[in-house]
């Protein structure tokens, strides 16, 4: 999830977050390339920040890394915020987001020269991203823009990233190259850039390949998360035998009856829409999604 900018709605100062597929308050409408339109009046994403006010917000993969813009009346004369984000997904992470990364700066070996050039070079992706969002969002944004956003932030990234490689050093651009299949391997749902995006391509896998490590994944997923209650329950039994006697039979009546709360699992319900998209486009019925309903948590 990637934190997209600080926002003042009503004289309250809060911490917007946008994802590709945000709860919403009605379903998404006018999907068009990848894209993914939303329109909010208040919602909550699994980190559990929370959009507030009448906001309009639309995301897609540019295929180095998402792409999310948010608009709202009450964010002023701008009435936008830009960002990509560092993970990518499965189809690998974006490179401007990694740079900013001193564990990757590290691993490269980037100069303080190096460096300097880079973030002049983010500034200026910033600065051209506000003005092309902005001269989109004139006379109000609609999902017919959407198509046209994607290629014009694909434009632009394509110009940043070969501003960067003549920055870069022939073995610092390859181990960058690396360094976000890493990424994507380790940020992705449990296995996903395996099976999807250039890795995959990479592999030469087939349809059934792919559909084959699909399913696997989910069933791992699935013995992940059994696995990580049994341990979380172990855990809380060891820590409540710290306490005395008394202390746990006061503890007890605190408690009341056992009862087993199952948080709202919005990773799986992603994961379902994923899915249900990427069959849509394989039988050529387009990718609307509906986002997963229901209040806030």
């Amino acid at each position: 999830m990637s934190m997209i900018g600080r926002m003042s709605f009503a004289g309250l100062l809060l911490t917007v977050s946008i994802s590709p597929v945000i709860a919403q308050d009605e379903p998404a409408q006018g999907q068009q390339g990848g894209v993914v339109v939303v329109q909010s009046n208040v919602a909550s994403d699994e980190s559990g920040e929370v959009v507030v006010g009448e906001t309009q917000a639309f995301a897609f993969d540019s295929g180095n890394g998402p792409v999310q813009i948010m608009m709202a009346p009450s964010m002023g004369a701008g009435g936008f915020a830009f960002s990509t984000g560092i993970g990518g997904g499965p189809g690998g992470p974006d490179p401007l987001g990694l740079l900013g990364d001193q564990q990757i700066r590290s691993e490269l070996g980037l100069d303080d020269g190096q460096w300097g050039q880079i973030q002049s070079i983010q500034r200026d992706f910033q600065k051209q991203m506000q003005e092309t969002t902005r001269s989109l969002m004139e006379g109000g944004f609609n999902p017919e823009k959407a198509k046209q956003m994607k290629e014009q932030v694909e434009s632009v990234r394509t110009q940043m990233m070969g501003r960067i490689n003549e920055v870069l050093l022939p073995n610092q651009q390859k181990r960058l190259e690396q360094l976000g299949r890493h990424v994507a391997l380790k940020t992705s749902d449990l296995g996903e850039a395996l099976f999807d995006g250039p890795i995959a391509d990479a592999l030469e896998l087939s349809d059934e390949d792919r559909e084959r490590l699909r399913t696997r994944s989910r069933e791992i997923q699935e013995e992940l998360e059994a696995d990580i209650k049994r341990l979380q329950k172990e855990a809380r039994e060891k820590l409540l035998k710290e306490l005395t006697g008394s202390q746990r039979e006061t503890l007890t009546e605190l408690l009341g009856s056992d009862f087993e709360y199952e948080p709202r699992d919005i990773r799986s319900e992603i994961r379902r829409m994923r899915d249900e998209a990427r069959r849509r486009q394989r039988d050529g019925e387009g990718n609307t999604t509906r986002a997963p309903q229901g209040e806030p948590d």
